[in-house]
């Protein structure tokens, strides 16, 4: 059977789905004959990689939910094909084919989103979850912990749902940008606490704060495309002089950033699956996460854990614990990997 893919997030700034999409986009076209799959963009899709085997089909429109709403699902089914979504979201008019749920968020954590705006998104995600659980075929989830949640919360068929993770091997493409510090002069090689990801209310930056404001005598820095300055106002917490917002970074000053910080931080309270510290471990550096299910299922042993509800704690203490190399968590996950499990479940009639 021939698959369309929603090209929705080709016009969207990398963050963790979308670089779930792309790097598992590319390793797709490795596997397919020419024929089977069909990436459908928006005509404002940036960056669209090389593609010897999978077609690439441009509909009019910028990307967004009038595209992936009314413009992809015509397209569909004037065409008669079915889709794989990748960001957790299915075209309600015509939702047939596989949609990669990422976790179940917006349902079930109903405090994270503050804003109007963020109320907004979660009234639109908890709509389009019931309608892609109900009516797609073809479930994948990132790790057990999500599969569960989908199951508990909206009573699918465990057999409708298979679990397969991310990777981490991007990180390896890119080169390290050697100027980083001379644009981010509050701080220096080695000197740093480092935090990454979309600045969202479950990754609860507030620990960081209060744990920069417990530990005065370490610098923090954290990278993500949102004000941060709101965040904490929202949250009724005070930025600390040594804590650092670097607003959203290229890929090569991740990089050098994860390669050069003390440790990476990860306090988040809901992850489906949580790239950020895996890039981090590739970089070489430690990761201290969340005691979470999630963090526990992919991690394993070779990260620290803490408990993001209680800041007070000494990082130095925490970094002193041993843990297992990095190599016992990488050796589990790859894109190649991820691609091939989806490849095989989109082939199978069941």
């Amino acid at each position: 059977m021939r698959y369309a893919i929603n090209g929705k997030f080709l016009s969207e700034s990398i963050t963790g789905m979308q670089r779930y999409a792309r790097e598992v986009l590319c390793q797709l076209d490795t596997l397919c004959s020419p024929g089977e799959l069909i990436l459908v963009v928006p005509q404002d899709a940036k960056d669209i990689p090389q593609l010897n085997n999978i077609e690439v089909v441009q509909l009019r429109g910028r990307g967004g939910i009038p595209w992936e709403q009314l413009t992809l699902p015509l397209w569909l089914r004037r065409h008669k094909l079915p889709c794989v979504n990748m960001l957790s979201v299915v075209p309600i008019l015509y939702p047939h084919g596989l949609i990669v749920a990422h976790g179940v968020n917006y349902k079930v954590n109903p405090q994270f989103f503050v804003t109007l705006r963020d109320k907004l998104s979660r009234f639109w995600h908890i709509a389009n979850f019931w309608v892609q659980f109900n009516r797609t075929e073809k479930i994948l989830t990132d790790t057990e912990f999500s599969k569960r949640e989908i199951i508990s919360t909206y009573h699918v068929s465990p057999q409708k749902i298979r679990v397969s993770g991310c990777g981490w091997q991007h990180i390896q493409r890119i080169l390290p940008a050697k100027d980083t510090f001379e644009r981010y002069s509050q701080i220096a090689p080695g000197s740093y606490f480092f935090s990454m990801s979309s600045v969202t209310y479950n990754k609860n930056f507030k620990w960081i704060a209060q744990v920069a404001q417990y530990n005065p005598e370490e610098k923090f820095a954290i990278a993500g495309g949102r004000n941060l300055e709101r965040y904490f106002d929202d949250m009724g917490v005070k930025q600390p002089d040594n804590l650092f917002f670097l607003g959203y970074v290229s890929d090569q000053d991740a990089k050098t950033l994860l390669m050069n910080c003390k440790a990476f931080l990860f306090p988040t309270y809901y992850e489906g699956f949580g790239i950020p510290p895996m890039e981090a471990l590739a970089c070489g550096a430690q990761a201290i996460v969340s005691d979470t299910d999630t963090m526990h299922e992919v991690y394993g042993s070779s990260v620290h854990y803490i408990d993001p509800d209680n800041p007070q704690v000494c990082l130095s203490n925490v970094l002193a614990e041993k843990v297992a190399p990095a190599k016992t968590v990488l050796d589990n996950f790859s894109w190649d990997r991820t691609a091939t499990e989806l490849y095989a479940y989109i082939t199978k009639e069941c």
